[in-house]
This record gives C-alpha cells, sequence and structure tokens, in this order.
C-alpha cells in the first residue's frame, strides 16, 4: 500500500502521508468487515 501512495502522490513526504492513512484505516475497516461477514456465515 505504501508503494501504491508512493506512486500517485507528487514526491514529498507530507503528500504521501495525506494518501498513505486513509489507505491504512480503510484496510483497517475492510478486514473488520470481513471478520464480521465471516462470523454470520457460520
Amino acid at each position: 500500500m505504501g508503494i501504491g501512495s508512493a506512486v500517485i502522490t507528487p514526491p514529498d513526504f507530507i503528500s504521501q502521508l495525506l494518501v498513505f492513512i486513509p489507505m491504512i484505516i480503510l484496510y483497517g475497516i475492510l478486514i473488520y468487515l470481513v471478520k464480521r461477514i465471516e462470523r454470520k456465515q457460520k
């Protein structure tokens, strides 16, 4: 994910962080949702 944020932003560090942090948060939310869905299916 860090590589993806580095590719789509300008080369300065602050811009990369502004893209990388929301990507990490969304990734965490996605993992949580998958765990909840799998628990309901059992």
